[in-house]
């Protein structure tokens, strides 16, 4: 089965130097397996998606600086929802997000899933 993709699961970016951690309200958040569960929607830069450490995303302002490379934080900026393509899995009705899924970084970086936080597709 796809795990899904719950609160506290690592993320990583192509173009961070550090991993990041998904972060979920509980409140109107979905439970899947005991633990708060992600879904598609869940993109927000600085409230689901931690900063990834250094960028080196040539397309961020900050990182290119007058035809120089500059080290900037690596602050997530993304427009739309998580893609999973191939996938239809949904929890109360909402798109779940699983190991599978990418998010697209303005700057030209793809976040990707590095540790899911749950083994398999369960609900309970």
């Amino acid at each position: 089965m796809i795990p899904f993709v719950s609160s506290g699961a690592l993320l990583r970016c192509s173009h961070g130097s550090a991993q990041s951690v998904l972060v979920l309200a509980p409140s109107g958040s979905v439970w899947a397996g005991g633990k708060l569960v992600a879904t598609a929607a869940d993109h927000l830069p600085l409230l689901n998606i931690l900063p990834f450490g250094i960028c080196t995303a040539p397309g961020n302002p900050r990182v290119v600086l007058g035809g120089a490379i500059a080290s900037a934080p690596c602050l997530p900026r993304t427009g739309l929802p998580w893609q999973c393509q191939g996938q239809s899995l949904e929890i109360e009705g909402k798109a779940a997000l699983t190991a599978g899924c990418r998010l697209r970084c303005q700057w030209g970086g793809q976040i990707t899933v590095a540790e899911p936080g749950q083994s398999a597709a369960t609900l309970g």
